[in-house]
């Protein structure tokens, strides 16, 4: 059924603009950002989300790529005008 409305070919681009945001990123990495807008370094992520400052920075890295961010303070920003984040 290739062309229907449901199943038609999509380019990578498309595609990414199809998947829900919130759907594409845990529940982790939106409190991780939520603190981090509220001026939380990355160790207090760790602390919060009981695990290594290095699974942190890793997650936060496939954040970034995902949202189409250059840097962590931009990830947040994009965050914060798409409303995943208050």
């Amino acid at each position: 059924m290739s062309g229907s409305a449901y199943t038609r070919d999509l380019d990578a681009h498309e595609a990414i603009s199809y998947v829900p945001w919130i759907a594409a990123l845990s529940i982790m990495d939106i409190v991780w950002l939520q603190a981090l807008s509220e001026g939380k370094q990355m160790k207090d992520c760790a602390v919060l989300g009981q695990t290594s400052l290095p699974m942190v920075k890793k997650r936060m890295r496939s954040v970034r790529l995902f949202l189409g961010a250059k840097n962590t303070v931009q990830a947040v920003a994009i965050a914060l005008r798409k409303g995943l984040i208050k």
